[in-house]
């Protein structure tokens, strides 16, 4: 019964891990995302 325990607190541990992991990647899609409107903004701006 213990080892089917260490199996469930190492998988939720591992999904913890992935689950920050996706989060941060989020963020820099995120931080991406802003940069390159703001950039479209710019050539946009510069074409009016």
């Amino acid at each position: 019964m213990s080892e089917l325990v260490d199996a469930v607190r190492k998988l939720e541990s591992t999904v913890a891990v992935q689950g920050e992991k996706i989060s941060s990647m989020q963020d820099s899609v995120n931080r991406i995302d802003r940069q390159i409107h703001r950039i479209t903004d710019k050539l946009m701006a510069g074409r009016a």
